[in-house]
């Protein structure tokens, strides 16, 4: 059997939706207000953002990503360069030799 690159690539996509789906739901319950306040596709487009945040800190593993998202919820979408959590930088970038798990 041979799996060709446009197949392995649809297994991709759907692996992620379905993250992307997982973290969606675990948000809501995690911070319901904010989740009911901002609509299904504006919180679906938030952890979309949210995600990527992640992937660019290299914090692509499932818990290493969901708590990024946990504190995008509630530190605030820019959290990562706001000024005021300036202490958390060197733990999201430059600590980047410590695995994610770690990291997180």
């Amino acid at each position: 059997m041979l799996i060709r690159q446009e197949q392995i690539e649809v297994f991709r996509r759907d692996a992620e939706a379905a993250f992307e789906h997982e973290c969606c739901e675990h948000l809501c319950h995690y911070q319901p207000v904010l989740a009911e306040a901002s609509g299904v596709d504006s919180f679906r487009a938030a952890v979309r953002s949210g995600l990527d945040c992640a992937r660019r800190y290299d914090l692509y593993k499932r818990a290493a990503a969901r708590l990024y998202l946990e504190l995008m919820v509630t530190l605030g979408g820019s959290f990562d360069t706001d000024p005021q959590y300036a202490w958390l930088a060197p733990v999201i970038s430059g600590l980047r030799e410590l695995p994610p798990a770690e990291r997180a």
